[in-house]
């Protein structure tokens, strides 16, 4: 950004056709200079006050998703059965329960320490947002 606005002000003040709108309306090549680097810090301070926040939500957020992906592939209005699915995967399984437990442990063993896992680590990150 600090390259485009020397770009900038070296096409303004060097002579070219812009300068003299410029130089008409009484605008110097330092106000335009300094009122870009009030806007470039703008944008920081709203980008360092935001950014975490969305980010935040979004890991806050997925353990649920996941959760309703999982119960919708097991109720069978999840993704069609070519594409893997951890609750289509949990729906194949329980029916084979009493022979094969694995079949239905390991994938819902998987949907619980991921879910697990990610909200832990939403929690932690929340921790240290707040904290500032």
């Amino acid at each position: 950004m600090l390259i485009v606005l020397t770009l900038a002000w070296a096409y303004v003040s060097f002579g070219s056709a812009p300068e003299s709108s410029w130089l008409l309306y009484g605008i110097k090549p330092i106000v335009i200079a300094i009122v870009a680097q009030a806007l470039i810090g703008l944008g920081r301070t709203a980008l360092r006050s935001v950014l975490p926040l969305i980010i935040m939500q979004y890991v806050v957020l997925f353990p649920l998703i996941l959760q309703i992906q999982a119960a919708l592939g097991f109720l069978g209005l999840g993704v069609q059965p070519p594409m893997p699915d951890w609750g289509a995967i949990l729906q194949q399984g329980k029916d084979a329960i009493l022979f094969a437990p694995w079949l239905s442990i390991f994938p819902g063993l998987t949907i619980l320490t991921t879910s697990l896992g990610l909200s832990l680590i939403g929690q932690s990150l929340q921790g240290r947002i707040d904290r500032r």
